[in-house]
């Protein structure tokens, strides 16, 4: 089907929404005592803090829509995850309105993803990595020109 990544949770196909919200848990879990753990360097400034609550507020989306598919019992084979990029799409593009006007592209490449995606439902999981990887290197990239001494930000 294209998508032998995705295809790990069940023969033939996409793992379902239960699945789905375990590794959004996992993720997000991470991720959150990570910048706990690393508070003292990276939460350094009002752009990274504002950075990252945009981050684990877009993955906590993601895990709430996975929740809703799985808790109405959809077929995420079928169905993909077009709806969750294109909460990506709209939480980079609030991220650009307020954080850096770089998160445009990660809006761009979520939106892209999340049309594909309703056409092809195995490219979500394509998408959602993509999306993700663009939107953390646009972050790293406008915190590192937010960090430089002619331009701090407020702590």
């Amino acid at each position: 089907t294209g998508s032998v990544a995705w295809s790990a949770g069940r023969p033939g196909g996409a793992p379902g929404y239960g699945t789905a919200v375990v590794i959004d848990v996992a993720f997000t879990s991470v991720v959150a005592f990570g910048l706990w753990l690393a508070r003292r360097h990276v939460l350094v400034n009002r752009f990274s803090r504002h950075a990252a609550s945009l981050m684990l507020v877009t993955m906590s989306a993601s895990g709430a829509s996975h929740a809703i598919g799985w808790l109405r019992g959809d077929d995420a084979e079928t169905l993909g995850d077009a709806t969750t990029l294109l909460t990506f799409a709209v939480a980079f593009a609030v991220g650009a309105l307020g954080l850096t006007p770089r998160l445009w592209a990660a809006a761009g490449v979520a939106l892209a993803s999340a049309i594909a995606a309703a056409v092809y439902p195995p490219w979500s999981l394509v998408g959602s990595l993509s999306s993700i990887a663009v939107a953390s290197a646009v972050l790293a990239w406008a915190s590192r020109a937010h960090r430089g001494p002619e331009r701090p930000l407020e702590a």
